[in-house]
């Protein structure tokens, strides 16, 4: 159950979209993931080999998954493009969030609470402090399967790389077709 003051413009601004789950957090939420806990410590999943808890390795760890930091705030909806928004309080992160195709965002609400569907701006407050970064990446047919397994360690290559094994694959299975079409003519 989402406490109020610690959230003092949300009240009235969102809809909840899950039950309470606590195998993640709203970082995995932000990057897609809804079973595993990421955070850059001893207990938590991380897509990077750096662990600190600042703003620059969250930064690091989404730019790992393919995405690109955005100048200002753009907090805007843009067709084929994924958003994700790190809060903080001074320079400690302290919660994620992605936007919607919709354009409303989305926030896991703490480890033991649910998920909600939001505005820009509702989360903001003395529990998450504000937007310290806004990060892009397009959402084509290049993203990689969720998995919890081996994907996220392929995840860890820069996106340049599994791009072009997305794009070595599709070549190989398309040739496949073509040597099955041209068999039974």
């Amino acid at each position: 159950m989402i406490h109020f003051p610690d959230f003092p413009q949300l009240a009235g601004r969102y809809t909840k979209t899950s039950e309470e789950d606590a195998s993640y957090n709203c970082i995995a939420w932000a990057a897609g993931r809804n079973n595993e806990y990421w955070w850059p410590d001893a207990n938590g999943v991380w897509p990077i080999t750096e662990k600190k808890e600042t703003i620059e390795c969250f930064v690091n760890a989404f730019l790992s998954l393919g995405y690109s930091e955005l100048p200002g705030d753009n907090e805007r909806l843009e067709a084929g493009v994924e958003k994700v928004a790190i809060f903080a309080i001074g320079t400690e992160p302290t919660h994620a969030a992605r936007q919607m195709p919709n354009g409303r965002w989305t926030s896991k609400m703490g480890v033991y609470q649910e998920d909600i569907e939001h505005e820009w701006g509702a989360v903001d407050g003395p529990a998450y402090g504000t937007v310290a970064r806004i990060l892009r990446r397009g959402t084509s047919q290049d993203k990689l399967p969720d998995s919890p397994t081996g994907w996220r360690y392929i995840s860890r290559l820069p996106s340049t790389c599994i791009r072009a094994i997305v794009r070595r694959w599709r070549s190989v299975i398309s040739r496949l077709f073509q040597r099955n079409e041209n068999s039974s003519q």
